[in-house]
């Protein structure tokens, strides 16, 4: 499994939105579960990498072999965990000489 290397900028959200089952009573009454071990796998929104042309270039690289369904491992500077992630989505802007990509990963098991 590859290891995602471009230098990250710091502001990026983390979302939390586990995964549960609920069982609806009546009165008002519910009873929830986790859904699996892994329920509480986390989401990271807006991850930005500020790039070169040659550096914009292995980065859309990366991006497109992993195409969506490929996980690969990441640092979590919030955690300074490495995580497993998938990127299903990424958009980017030419601001000058340089390429702002803005990356959306969802941890996976």
């Amino acid at each position: 499994m590859q290891t995602f290397d471009f230098r990250v900028e710091q502001n990026y959200t983390v979302q939390h939105e586990p995964d549960v089952t609920t069982l609806v009573f009546g009165g008002g009454y519910e009873q929830t579960a986790p859904k699996g071990l892994n329920h509480n796998r986390r989401k990271y929104q807006g991850v930005t990498v500020r790039a070169d042309k040659a550096e914009s270039e292995r980065l859309r690289q990366f991006l497109n072999t992993h195409g969506g369904y490929k996980k690969f491992q990441w640092l979590d500077k919030t955690s300074g965990q490495m995580v497993t992630v998938r990127c299903r989505s990424w958009s980017y802007t030419k601001i000058g000489s340089i390429i702002e990509f803005s990356l959306n990963f969802d941890e996976v098991v």
